[in-house]
């Protein structure tokens, strides 16, 4: 895992205009791979985890055009070096999701898929600090 490739992540979030496209770099190039699992750590304090939950909920009801959304088993990991912050979870109807946000630049993305969606990817980038879901 390379500083190259986080700040090619980083760079492709804030820059592309297609969601789904920086989703998939994410997928393909991070989520899965051993190196990346290996230097995340756990996140565990409350007051870290509540405006993270509370956002991707947010998002996760603008996505799902739904008042209440559920997050089920919800993981969120960090890699200190990078200033980035990861997970993933369920949501009700057996949907998938993952996410990822830079602390640094106070900027993620959030993608849902499976379940009753089907291979549709839905996404949106986010903010912390803001709050305000920029949905595709």
């Amino acid at each position: 895992m390379t500083d190259q490739k986080f700040a090619a992540l980083k760079t492709k979030l804030q820059q592309e205009p297609n969601h789904a496209d920086v989703m998939y770099y994410f997928f393909d190039h991070f989520a899965d791979h051993q190196a990346f699992i290996k230097m995340s750590q756990p996140v565990t304090d409350e007051e870290r985890l509540k405006p993270i939950h509370a956002v991707l909920l947010l998002n996760l009801q603008l996505l799902l055009g739904k008042r209440q959304v559920a997050l089920i088993a919800p993981m969120v990991l960090s890699v200190p070096k990078h200033k980035l912050l990861h997970g993933s979870f369920l949501t009700e109807g057996m949907s998938v999701g993952a996410f990822f946000y830079y602390e640094d630049i106070d900027m993620g993305l959030v993608g849902v898929t499976g379940g009753r969606l089907g291979d549709q990817l839905l996404s949106a980038r986010f903010q912390l600090a803001i709050g305000a879901p920029n949905s595709e």
